[in-house]
């Protein structure tokens, strides 16, 4: 998910996303790094602009993990993410999956990382069909304004910390079918 010194940008805020030449950049400040980010994510996710199951320009593709961002990336452990899609234009959120990961990632108290089992009854992704609504009509809102602000389909980073969502990496979405239309 990045290395130290990688900016985490607060993106539910009027003017969180702005282009700058030679890269990526927002009014919201660096976070310290994405492992911080991380450290006390309810979960991390993975979202594309353009649905690269079907290649449709309306819909965001997420795929998110409870814990850090090593069990959703690495592939190591067995489980599934959650999987959903999200209407940019209303909002709505479809699942497609839901997470069945046994256990995720949690930063160490004496440092590193520990694995702890996850209880999915407690997950509001999982149990809470109000809580999916809100993440959705938020990740749709987001995914749009990232995709505008860099004028193409977008592969974005993030974590979920409480009720902030943070982005901690965008680059252009590999494989897209589209370019978006302004």
């Amino acid at each position: 998910m990045g290395g130290a010194g990688s900016v985490v940008l607060a993106l539910d805020c009027p003017r969180g996303v702005e282009p700058k030449s030679g890269g990526h950049s927002a009014r919201a400040g660096a976070y310290g790094g994405a492992r911080s980010a991380d450290a006390d994510a309810g979960f991390v996710l993975v979202l594309h602009t353009v649905n690269p199951l079907d290649g449709n320009p309306r819909e965001l593709y997420a795929e998110a993990a409870v814990g850090l961002g090593e069990t959703l990336a690495s592939g190591a452990m067995r489980g599934n993410p959650y999987r959903f899609v999200c209407d940019k234009e209303c909002g709505t959120l479809r699942m497609l999956a839901f997470a069945n990961f046994s256990q995720a990632l949690r930063p160490a108290a004496a440092g590193g990382v520990s694995r702890e089992t996850v209880d999915y009854s407690r997950i509001p992704l999982s149990c809470d069909a109000e809580a999916r609504k809100e993440l959705g009509a938020r990740l749709a809102r987001i995914g749009g304004r990232v995709e505008e602000a860099f004028d193409g389909p977008q592969d974005i980073e993030g974590a979920v910390v409480g009720k902030e969502l943070y982005l901690v990496q965008a680059r252009a979405q590999q494989g897209a079918r589209i370019k978006y239309e302004v």
